[in-house]
């Protein structure tokens, strides 16, 4: 009789594990996410704004008659694509599981699939 109340459990108990496991994924990325917005919401802001589009016509290499534009090389571009960021704090969120979410995820076979 237990065998059979465990076996009928197993499938509700694994989808709940599973949509569990998600929702946490799910909420690492919606912070960055969230994070990403307020940036680009100040950027709006700073281009919307007669110093901020001057800054960023530079940064593209215009410049006034009187002045003489220079181009330098080889700097190291350094940023972060938001892909990455997102990677990372999924990433770090793994890190901060607790050390028994490993055995559960093998016991009820769980992978996050991308897409």
């Amino acid at each position: 009789m237990i065998g059979i109340v465990i076996a009928m459990m197993s499938g509700p108990v694994r989808t709940y594990y599973h949509a569990w496991r998600d929702a946490g994924r799910s909420k690492a990325e919606y912070e960055v996410l969230l994070e990403q917005n307020a940036e680009l919401n100040h950027e709006v802001e700073r281009l919307s704004s007669l110093e901020g589009i001057e800054d960023e016509a530079r940064s593209r290499g215009y410049v006034y008659p009187d002045e003489e534009a220079l181009v330098v090389r080889g700097l190291k571009d350094d940023t972060i694509s938001d892909s990455e960021r997102v990677q990372g704090a999924l990433e770090e969120h793994e890190k901060h599981m607790p050390w028994y979410v490993g055995y559960l995820d093998a016991i009820f076979g769980y992978t996050h699939d991308e897409g």
